[in-house]
């Protein structure tokens, strides 16, 4: 599964979820913003602060129902698969 689409199913599922509308950034979003050959190792997504703090436990179940495992918890950081 390419990237771009690993991003609009995380943004669709938080959305219908959490009623977030998470925006994409880093080198993904300057990849679409560019239309150039980026190489992308992540998928960085910002969401609403509450959601690494008092919501953090909502937004993890929703992570972790999409296979997702939590990888580093200060960086908020998840993987799934590879």
């Amino acid at each position: 599964m390419k990237k771009f689409d690993i991003f609009l199913e995380v943004a669709s599922r938080l959305n219908e979820s959490l009623s977030i509308k998470p925006i994409l950034y880093g080198s993904l979003g300057l990849r679409r913003v560019l239309k150039t050959n980026i190489k992308i190792n992540d998928i960085d997504i910002l969401v609403p602060r509450k959601f690494v703090g008092s919501e953090w436990r909502n937004l993890k179940k929703v992570m972790e129902g999409m296979g997702f495992k939590l990888k580093n918890l200060k960086e908020h950081e998840f993987i799934r698969g590879k």
